[in-house]
């Protein structure tokens, strides 16, 4: 696995966990998330994650 993925992970975690209306792992996944993404080292894969992650539905969760 590389960096993409595991950012990837963390982000499908955080929207079910989102879903599940579990908001304070949600935020621990978005956070892990959020880090994870600004750590993909090939800047296509970085932006191809970020724009998928600053969209679809979060489930009505919102981070803090």
């Amino acid at each position: 696995m590389e960096d993409f993925d595991f950012a990837f992970a963390q982000e499908c975690l955080s929207r079910a966990s989102a879903l599940a209306d579990d908001q304070d792992r949600a935020k621990e996944h978005y956070d892990l998330a959020v880090d994870l993404g600004k750590k993909i080292e090939d800047a296509e894969d970085q932006k191809i994650f970020m724009n998928d992650f600053q969209d679809w539905n979060w489930h009505k969760f919102t981070p803090k």
